[in-house]
């Protein structure tokens, strides 16, 4: 029985330049802002009491992710949005920032 000759070619782990761009950009859990994607709003916002703050923002200055943060407004354990419209919720700066120092 002949052995088979194969020839190997060594691969480069590390891409070249040409390949960086071909590369996909890296995505945050579901609920979480994109690590590349920038926030909408600056997180200097909460910085004035009667803001109203994004989800996104809200997320940011909490830690929490989406899911978490509605999980806690159904136990009445996170300030409940205002609704301003059927798809646009937004949270008072003050109340944030209030429940932020609440768990410190």
């Amino acid at each position: 029985m002949a052995a088979n000759k194969q020839s190997w070619q060594l691969i480069s782990a590390v891409p070249t330049d040409s390949q960086h761009s071909t590369l996909p950009k890296p995505s945050a859990a579901p609920g979480h802002p994109s690590p590349t994607k920038p926030i909408r709003q600056p997180l200097e916002a909460a910085n004035n009491p009667a803001a109203l703050l994004r989800l996104d923002t809200v997320m940011a200055l909490t830690g929490l992710g989406r899911s978490s943060v509605y999980a806690r407004i159904a136990r009445n354990e996170f300030p409940p949005p205002i609704r301003q419209g059927k798809r646009c919720s937004r949270w008072r700066a003050e109340s944030v920032v209030q429940w932020l120092e609440s768990v410190k």
